[in-house]
């Protein structure tokens, strides 16, 4: 039987010819920030942890940033599937305007976190120099923000690869800067630390400079002209775009400052504990990044249904992208059960706590499904261009029911960590469920 007479086979493989590129660009993506806190590890305990600090700092700066820019994806999605190919050159160089003014206010919040990192405790030499990495990785932002401004519009037209090349050659660019500008080779200072910020400064200018050229050259790119025409800042379309975009971006926020809301409390139960926890963390993000990917490529296929007005193929697509994420979380949780003790050893020797890690990732591989059915439903419901209600329902269940649960059981109980890890099990299944309500809505009302 033939792809086209087997619907599911046909949605399941125009999922994987988008979500396959996608998967090795958010590895390839997450690295350029992982090379930062590996290569600062080796010059010391106040070099890692400023550049711990101030990478913290940016990540949320680069998640709001990036959350609004989000916004194209769908927009540029439903375009593509009514064959409105000007409107997505449109929409491109307003999302263009966007980028520029929120990489602006990205630069802003860099230059002044200091009083921030000092009001909260932060240990003066580690200020300074988490605010010399923030400053030095601030001269990047546009390069960033302006990049996936462009990714946005390869993946709403569902050609990821340029993306994937992009951030292949440029991950060992940037690790061989880092060391360039960390040690002082070639003539260059020794800058520690600040190092870091600036080789991956230049290596966001370089992934925007690269994806530039490939999209101006490309074929599936000629037509929609995004380099040809310079135009004004349309308010309207600026305003469209921000209706979506914003909650994308508040609603990343919501569940990223869970977990390092939660590290932080983790610090309460001692070392050994933080350190079992980060494992655990660590290891749900890596695994992460499989239903993001397939949860991103949901919104592209959902869109582009859609766009085409295919309610019934948009609900399907739905179907199999959510499918897809929980199946992938399934598997992966069930092997992580089976090695628990050779994943553990992969980041740690010390066997007080390899025990406490042990017991965190039967957590982790419990909120794993869940957490698959959420992100897969969240990427499905952006395909509809539904965002305000998820984000209203990340504030609440995220914060409302995951901290505060974690602190009554953690603290006030006395279950010490995995009170912590039971509030956020139970958070991420409460998303779940309510964003399987909401999708359940939305697919039946359009």
């Amino acid at each position: 039987m033939s792809a086209s007479a087997n619907p599911a086979r046909s949605q399941l493989a125009a999922l994987m010819r988008i979500a396959g590129p996608l998967l090795v660009s958010n590895f390839a993506n997450i690295g350029i920030l992982v090379a930062d806190t590996v290569l600062a590890g080796r010059l010391g305990a106040s070099a890692l942890a400023a550049v711990a600090v101030g990478s913290s700092v940016w990540m949320t700066i680069m998640l709001l940033g990036m959350g609004v820019l989000m916004s194209l994806g769908p927009v540029v999605a439903h375009h593509f599937g009514a064959g409105k190919l000007a409107a997505i050159g449109a929409d491109a160089r307003q999302g263009l305007w966007l980028a520029g003014v929120g990489s602006a206010l990205s630069a802003v919040v860099c230059l002044n976190a200091a009083p921030l990192l000092t009001a909260i405790g932060i240990e003066p030499h580690i200020v300074i120099l988490a605010e010399g990495y923030l400053l030095a990785i601030s001269w990047g932002a546009p390069g960033l923000f302006l990049f996936t401004a462009i990714r946005q519009i390869c993946e709403g037209i569902g050609a990821p690869r340029p993306i994937m090349l992009v951030l292949l050659g440029v991950l060992p660019i940037n690790i061989a800067l880092n060391i360039v500008f960390m040690y002082g080779l070639f003539g260059f200072p020794a800058l520690g630390a600040i190092g870091c910020g600036l080789g991956s400064a230049v290596s966001y200018w370089l992934m925007f400079m690269a994806i530039m050229l490939l999209t101006d050259r490309a074929a599936e790119f000629r037509e929609l002209a995004i380099w040809r025409f310079v135009e004004p800042p349309d308010m309207e379309a600026l305003a469209r775009l921000l209706r979506i975009g914003i909650p994308i971006g508040i609603t990343l926020l919501m569940e990223a400052g869970l977990f390092g809301a939660l590290t932080l409390l983790s610090g309460r139960f001692g070392s050994e504990v933080v350190a079992a926890h980060q494992i655990a963390v660590n290891y749900a993000s890596l695994v992460f990044m499989g239903p993001l990917s397939f949860a991103m490529a949901t919104t592209v296929t959902v869109g582009h249904a859609l766009g085409a007005g295919d309610r019934q193929r948009a609900r399907h697509q739905a179907n199999t992208g959510v499918l897809l994420c929980v199946g992938f979380m399934l598997v992966t949780a069930a092997v992580a059960l089976l090695i628990r003790p050779t994943i553990v050893g992969w980041y740690t020797g010390d066997g007080a706590v390899a025990v406490v890690a042990m017991e965190l990732l039967v957590f982790a591989t419990t909120m794993q499904p869940f957490d698959g059915a959420q992100i897969g439903l969240m990427g499905a419901l952006r395909g509809y261009k539904d965002t305000r209600l998820p984000m209203v329902s990340a504030i609440a269940v995220y914060w409302g029911v995951g901290f505060t649960l974690a602190y009554a059981l953690g603290i006030i109980a006395g279950w010490g960590i995995t009170g912590v890890w039971t509030g956020i099990v139970a958070a991420i299944a409460l998303q779940s469920c309510l964003m399987t309500l909401r999708l359940r809505r939305v697919s039946q009302v359009l």
